[in-house]
């Protein structure tokens, strides 16, 4: 994970949602539709401007597992998870999430349809929403599926996040003694980053980064590709095969983490 810093408001994101809000306004009512989130992922426009937006502040990056993505494969991830109540909600009030820019849903209750809004509701808020991945099978990146609403730290907006993290010589990752997270918010009740097949990628970009660059790996052919792992079997300490490397879509998953080898190149690593 590293740190994501957020635009201030207005920007790009911001005005997509002030035309979102003026758009579905329904003026018989004189209110909006009572779940705004349903109506930004019913609507391929919005869905899709939101989602490339987001990725383009990741550098096209998961905000956890850091694997690269693409927009079809990104789901919009609630920081404050968008089914909380507001006794949930008020859990995150220490939290380094700028709120100034929204409030809980049920408090969002304007009386016109302008796009002028001190606050957006927190469910399709800018400042709430984080791009995950959506299909990858090894992990539950996308938290809110796993997590429901229990409160999970805003690690994605702590600064030095990425320095509170350590990963081990068999890919295992887990929180430096001083961070004070609870490990289990890396377990399968949550983001699930530790899996076999996470841990297998992770270790062998640990050890590519001593004498491999990343083009060297992204270009190998069948022949160079096995060269690697017949050097990195012995010091890949994983629970799975290194070898599992060798299919060619696990290589091209592994590809993916790319982001792990300037992590290993400045030596965070225990």
């Amino acid at each position: 994970m590293e740190q994501i810093v957020k635009k201030s408001l207005p920007n790009p994101f911001s005005k997509k949602l002030d035309e979102l809000l003026a758009n579905s306004w329904i003026q018989v009512e004189n209110k909006h539709p009572p779940n705004l989130y349903d109506t930004v992922m019913n609507t391929k426009e919005y869905k899709s401007n939101f989602r490339v937006l987001l990725l383009d502040e990741q550098e096209n990056r998961c905000c956890y597992c850091m694997r690269d993505m693409s927009e079809t494969e990104v789901n919009l991830e609630h920081i404050i998870p968008n089914k909380a109540n507001k006794d949930k909600y008020a859990e995150y009030a220490n939290e380094p999430i700028d709120q100034s820019g929204f409030v809980h849903k049920d408090d969002f209750k304007p009386s016109r349809s302008e796009a002028t809004y001190p606050a957006y509701p927190h469910d399709i808020a800018y400042q709430n929403l984080i791009a995950a991945c959506e299909t990858f099978p090894h992990c539950n990146c996308t938290s809110n599926n796993s997590r429901g609403s229990k409160f999970m730290p805003t690690f994605t907006y702590y600064k030095g996040i990425t320095k509170a993290l350590l990963v081990s010589s068999s890919g295992e990752l887990r929180f430096t003694s001083v961070s004070n997270f609870d490990e289990k918010y890396l377990g399968i009740k949550y983001l699930n980053l530790n899996t076999d097949m996470l841990k297998l990628f992770r270790a062998t970009w640990r050890f590519a980064c001593s004498s491999y660059t990343i083009e060297d790996l992204k270009s190998a052919d069948e022949r160079k590709r096995m060269d690697f792992l017949m050097e990195a079997y012995p010091l890949v300490k994983s629970e799975k095969d290194t070898f599992e490397l060798d299919n060619e879509g696990i290589w091209h998953e592994f590809l993916r983490y790319s982001w792990f080898y300037d992590y290993f190149k400045n030596s965070l690593t225990i």
